[in-house]
């Protein structure tokens, strides 16, 4: 089990932030670590269960979208003026979003999405989320996979939200990698119940400070043979050189 944790402190690295509950998972942990080993072995599924139930599963229930991360520009006083200040911040905004800035084009969708300063719509919010994440912003990816789940402004598509899930998981975020490795450890979103997944995206998340991921990896080490779990975590150290790699590679001028 250290073995984790001892990676998961040599690899942290930049992803998205994002909200999420308390670490309900480290009461897990003390449990565990008081139980004897002969208890410990039959309890480890029904914990995990549990736990994953109580880290906020987004396809157990109605998640709205959230923002993330928004730009600066994003978080105005709306009492403030509305008629003056807050129309030409809009127009600031969305001038910025039509000339291509992803980040303009996020904080715009998610302004429509909660109806700030604008009517709410979701269509619209959809429109400006997918703009920004055809320019890979992880942020409008997850967005437009929670609304694909919950069916906001779209079809409700289980895959179509899997996918993006995957999109956004791929460019960093967290939130997302902890999604997938729920749905892989419980066979949801249309994927094949697949641990070794599991382990891999719960580490990726926790090695980007999502708690409950991080808690979630050690659990499922134990369901996995030393093999698999060394394979894994070679796995999860390329990725996340070659995610740096690219982060690097789209700072550069």
């Amino acid at each position: 089990m250290p073995t984790v944790w001892c990676l998961l402190m040599m690899i942290r690295t930049v992803c998205t932030s994002s909200s999420e509950r308390p670490p309900l998972l480290f009461l897990l942990k003390v449990f565990w670590s008081v139980r004897p080993s002969w208890l410990r072995a039959g309890w480890v599924c029904s914990l995990l269960v549990l736990s994953l139930a109580g880290a906020g599963l987004v396809s157990a229930q109605t998640v709205s979208p959230q923002t993330l991360e928004p730009s600066d520009n994003a978080a105005v006083e709306l009492t403030a003026d509305p008629a003056g200040e807050l129309s030409d911040e809009l127009a600031a905004l969305e001038a910025r979003a039509l000339a291509g800035e992803s980040a303009a084009q996020f904080a715009l969708g998610s302004r429509y999405l909660h109806g700030e300063g604008v009517v709410a719509d979701n269509f619209e919010a959809l429109r400006w989320f997918t703009l920004a994440a055809d320019q890979d912003n992880a942020n409008a990816q997850y967005n437009i996979a929670v609304m694909y789940l919950n069916g906001l402004g779209v079809i409700k598509d289980e895959a179509e939200a899997m996918e993006w899930f995957v999109k956004a998981a791929d460019n960093g975020d967290r939130q997302s990698q902890f999604t997938l490795g729920v749905a892989m450890f419980n066979g949801q979103l249309g994927a094949p119940q697949n641990m070794p997944e599991a382990y891999k995206w719960f580490t990726l998340a926790g090695a980007g400070g999502h708690q409950s991921a991080a808690a979630n990896a050690v659990l499922i080490q134990e369901l996995l043979p030393p093999s698999e779990v060394a394979r894994i975590q070679d796995e999860v150290r390329q990725w996340i050189e070659q995610f740096n790699q690219r982060l690097a590679a789209s700072q550069q001028p």
